[in-house]
């Protein structure tokens, strides 16, 4: 028995953590089955001689009598900051039998301490103009004819365009005059255009033909056709201006926003002595905006958007990193590129700085000499910096424009010149705490060549990366000085083969790089990242060859733990679309979708997804400590829970299905790693959400309020129900999350919540024959999962069930919310034929549909391609959007058959369905314990079926069969009888390898 796979806090040999008390993690390896740890001791010790020698200077379990080798507690005393810690462990087995001691791990820590930081926070004077948006709504104020609406606003500077948000009501053929006046509604016109067709909810742009300068100015919507309006609060929400309607002041604000000139991103240097020889080195850094660190010449890291996407306000995270290897004796010059990132640039459809209007860097450098003595290099008002280099603009939505002939030669190295360069300034009014990153880093996580090159227009070409992902190009060129290329993203293909882009919005997704000239010249953003398929490449010197671009693929980096494979290749399309989807949209935050003017941490879709997230990939930091840490920070004083995290103010809060994901994520992390301090790090804010819930009820029931089940397909499900299923679902899962941190008065008092819930949940919603209000798919597939039903009648519902599938040529009407249970509701209700013909369904609606028409992601809409081939209303149509690909934890669970009966996999359940014409299925999962297979296919009539435990868990492993006692089981499996349930041999076994061979039953 060996012990292997050490890791502290998921992550093998961390750098820079800041975690008081890390846990520690490890596997068991052996060639016998049945294995399980019955003790363990762990030794922490200062620096390696010591731990070699077995000496744990910092902590020495002693021989712990526990079988528990998953997240164990630190239990020594004060870790310090900077201090790297190295640890190793042994364990004894269930027969008493010690293994030998695993190799040594370490972990590090970060900066722990406020007062451990010397550096300031550092940027260049912006001098742009503050713009005064606002995104903030709550009625649309509509335009009648023979009015007007309007909102002046001040500025105090120059202006190149203004915008407001209009709604259609989902009509077509509507449209409005937009005017710029001079101060007021009798003011000069100053600028003046007619929109026709408005897409839904769509912000109009008024460009001006030249800045204008700063004072105030009136914003005018006239002229309506058909039905528009203009989004609007309220209550007075902008302090920049007055809302007007018939040329009168009205009550509260309208939308608004105002571009202002950006400065170009500022580029900081210093240069610094080392003056021995240097033992380790390590480099503390974070901005509020976007960095990139080069040092020597050489990038530090290969992080991308750091420090990440925060509430910059509450939290700011940095990194960590060692650079040992790039200082040398002597002059050396630490450098930084900035972007305007989440922090100062587009978010979603607020508009920019939404956090501020001018972007900083925070860089502290540690330098360890040989002979024990330090030196910190920080930044401060010493440094210099200028905007006068290359990278023009840098917008995540709206792309970069890179000018090559402004690149200065050697600038991060020691011996530029920089007289011409400006001091920096110093900003003293951070807020935000300073935390080490808890989710991994974004990285580009693989590359994409073209598999195909079109020019539907001369001079315009269009690359084909073959799949649609989230990421940047690499672009290739050569050409004369001044010439500029332009790089323009697109999902999808408008029937003469040029880009789509109408479903962005107002992001332009566009990369211009402006040639140097003298030989091949390589261009790779930095900054921005886009959602496409295809590239359309103009101004490109000549005709481009097909390796002239290379798609990179970014997001963050969090590791593979699952595939799933079947003898469908329809179905196999399927997982790989769910897993892009999830790549591409799982960047810093969870977002929605990653190629238009949004890209939010929507609560609701991950709600639907987690499950299916934790199949695809290790998203116990990324979600349970990250993301989870962004909802908190988001939470309402009132405990709602926000509708998007990091929280953007454009939305709400308190709604069902989306409020619930502060209680739903928790409660999957715990489920999937075994990780109870989850559970403790959100206690707090998930009874609050309750308590928010309850103080929002009337006798238990929730209003009919929110965004129901979103997406469905001609079946809306009454928002109360919806709204008060899940009232009961979160009270029942803080109930079971309450008992396993110990909490056993709170776990009977969230159940009995739970019961009077579904109490009043029976008393207004079903009938005595089964049937729910509203009598929709979802309203059952809901009422079932989250059980709300007396035994008696879930029969009745599930059948009900059926008949509107049946009803609907055996297809699905649900949307965000429904979706994700309704196959597992099916199955536990026996009724998995149906649940597979829904799976292979190829016509609207249905997930084949869109793998049929050459989808490589999930699509947001069930027909975001209609069946005639046109595209859905592009006003929110992405069609890269994980929620519906919520059916991947279906495929795992009932195709494959892998479930957690207990937290983490501690106790496994193997249980695959066989149907839906499939001959094979396999799926494998690298569980907290170590890699779990379930694999089975048909052959002349049997059922062949290899399974593989990991050691130190237990599993009941069910085989189709049947009779029990017809099971073959390869290698015999001694003193282990099966017993027979529900057409099924069932068998309690340990850890091994084992293979089964039976009579399908019937």
């Amino acid at each position: 028995m060996r012990v292997t796979g050490l890791k502290s806090e998921y992550v093998r040999n961390p750098v820079g953590i800041d975690t008081e008390r890390p846990r520690f993690s490890w596997r068991l390896e052996s060639g016998r089955r049945g294995v399980a740890q019955s003790a363990y001791q762990l030794l922490v010790s200062s620096d390696k001689s010591k731990l070699a020698a077995g000496i744990g200077d910092v902590w020495d379990s002693g021989k712990v009598a526990s079988s528990r080798s998953v997240n164990v507690a630190y239990g020594g005393g004060e870790l310090e900051s900077g201090v790297r810690y190295y640890w190793k462990v042994r364990v004894w087995d269930e027969e008493g039998g010690v293994s030998g001691w695993s190799r040594p791990a370490f972990f590090e820590m970060g900066l722990l301490d406020p007062s451990d930081w010397r550096a300031q926070w550092i940027g260049l004077e912006s001098r742009a103009a503050t713009p005064i948006n606002n995104a903030q709504q709550n009625y649309p104020a509509r335009l009648e004819p023979g009015s007007t609406l309007g909102q002046s606003f001040a500025v105090d500077g120059e202006f190149t365009a203004v915008s407001g948000r209009f709604p259609t009501w989902q009509t077509t053929g509507s449209g409005l005059t937009l005017a710029l006046r001079r101060d007021g509604p009798e003011g000069e016109i100053l600028a003046r255009r007619r929109f026709s067709d408005v897409v839904d909810n769509s912000w109009l742009q008024l460009e001006l033909s030249e800045p204008l300068p700063a004072g105030t100015y009136y914003l005018e919507a006239s002229e309506p056709e058909g039905t528009i309006g203009w989004w609007s609060h309220n209550q007075d929400v902008y302090p920049g201006g007055q809302a007007f309607a018939g040329g009168e002041p009205a009550g509260g604000d309208r939308t608004l926003r105002v571009d202002v000139p950006v400065p170009p991103p500022p580029m900081l240097r210093k240069e610094f002595s080392v003056s021995g020889r240097v033992r380790r080195a390590r480099l503390y850094a974070s901005a509020l905006g976007l960095y990139e660190l080069r040092l020597n010449g050489r990038k530090v890291g290969d992080h991308l958007f750091a420090p990440g996407w925060t509430d910059y306000g509450k939290r700011i995270q940095y990194q960590t990193y060692d650079v040992t290897g790039l200082l040398r004796r002597g002059t050396n010059a630490l450098g930084a590129l900035l972007g305007d990132g989440w922090y100062a640039g587009h978010v979603a459809m607020y508009g920019r700085n939404l956090y501020g209007n001018n972007v900083f860097l925070l860089v502290q450098l540690v330098i360890d000499y040989a002979d024990g003595s330090s030196e910190t290099v920080a930044s401060d008002v010493s440094w210099r910096g200028t905007r006068e280099g290359p990278l023009r603009s840098s917008d995540i939505l709206m792309g970069e424009i890179y000018d090559a002939r402004l690149e200065q030669p050697g600038w991060d190295r020691p011996g530029f010149d920089d007289s011409g360069w400006e001091t920096v300034i110093a900003k003293d009014d951070v807020a935000g705490r300073l935390v080490a990153q808890a989710d991994p880093p974004v990285r580009v996580t693989g590359e994409l060549k073209p598999v195909a090159l079109t020019e539907p227009e001369e001079g315009t070409y269009v690359f084909d990366m073959g799949q649609n992902m989230v990421g940047s190009v690499r672009l290739r060129v050569s050409g004369r000085e001044g010439e500029r290329v332009r790089l323009r993203h697109a999902e999808v293909l408008n029937p003469d083969g040029t880009i789509y882009t109408e479903n962005l919005r107002t992001a332009r997704a566009t990369d211009e790089y402006v040639l140097r000239g003298g030989g091949e010249e390589v261009y790779e953003p930095c900054f921005t990242f886009h959602g496409f398929r295809y590239v359309e490449v103009t101004g490109y010197p000549g005709r481009p060859s097909l390796d002239a671009v290379v798609g990179r693929v970014i997001g963050t980096a969090a590791p593979i733990s699952g595939t799933f494979e079947t003898s469908d290749r329809m179905v196999n399309r399927l997982q790989s679309n769910i897993t892009w989807s999830q790549r591409g949209n799982f960047l810093s935050i969870p977002t929605d979708c990653p190629q238009r003017d949004e890209r939010m941490g929507w609560t609701g879709d991950i709600n639907v997804f987690a499950p299916t997230a934790a199949f695809n990939m290790e998203v116990a930091r990324f979600l349970g400590t990250k993301w989870l840490r962004d909802l908190r920070d988001a939470q309402r004083p009132n405990g709602a829970f926000t509708d998007v995290a990091p929280y953007v103010p454009i939305v709400g809060a308190g709604v069902a299905g989306w409020g619930d994901a502060g209680v739903t994520v928790p409660w999957t992390v715990w489920r999937r790693y075994g990780d109870t301090r989850v559970i403790e790090e959100n206690y707090e804010a998930m009874v609050r959400w309750l308590t928010y819930l309850e103080e929002h009820s009337t006798g238990y029931l929730r209003p009919a309020e929110g965004y129901g089940d979103w997406l469905n397909v001609d079946d809306d499900t009454p928002k109360d129900v919806i709204a008060t299923a899940y009232f009961a679902h979160s009270a029942r899962l803080v109930s079971e999350m309450a008992a396993a941190v110990g909490r056993e008065g709170d776990a009977r008092r969230y159940r009995e919540l739970f019961e009077s819930v579904r109490e009043a949940f029976n008393e207004a919603y079903v009938s005595s024959d089964g049937r729910i209000r509203g009598d929709t798919q979802t309203a059952y597939v809901l009422a079932l999962h989250m059980d709300l039903l007396p035994e008696e009648k879930r029969a009745a519902a599930a059948r009900r069930l059926v008949e509107h599938i049946e009803a609907r040529g055996w297809h699905l009407s649900t949307g965000f919310l429904g979706t994700p249970h309704l196959l597992p509701v099916l199955t536990e209700a026996g009724r998995t034929d149906v649940a597979y013909r829904l799976l292979n369904q190829r016509t609207f609606p249905s997930w084949l549909y869109e793998v049929e028409r050459g989808a490589t992601t999930t699509w947001e809409r069930w027909d975001s391609i209609k069946p005639d081939g046109s595209f859905n209303d592009p006003a929110m149509n992405s069609f890269n959007h994980y929620a519906y690909g919520a059916v991947g934890d279906w495929l795992y669970r009932y195709v494959a058959g892998i479930s957690p009966k207990e937290p983490g996999y501690r106790r496994i359940l193997i249980r695959p369905r066989p149907g839906g014409g499939l001959d094979r299925a396999r799926g494998e999962l690298e569980s907290p314990y170590g890699r779990i297979l379930s694999e089975w296919r048909l052959l002349g009539g049997e059922l062949h079926m290899r399974v593989s435990i990991p050691p130190n868990t237990r599993a009941d492993v069910c085989v189709p069969a049947r009779d029990a006692r017809e099971v073959q089981v390869s290698p015999p499996v001694l003193g282990v009888s099966p017993s027979q349930r529900d057409d099924c041999a069932i068998f309690e076994l340990g850890s091994g390898t084992y293979e089964f061979r039976s009579r399908l039953p019937g």
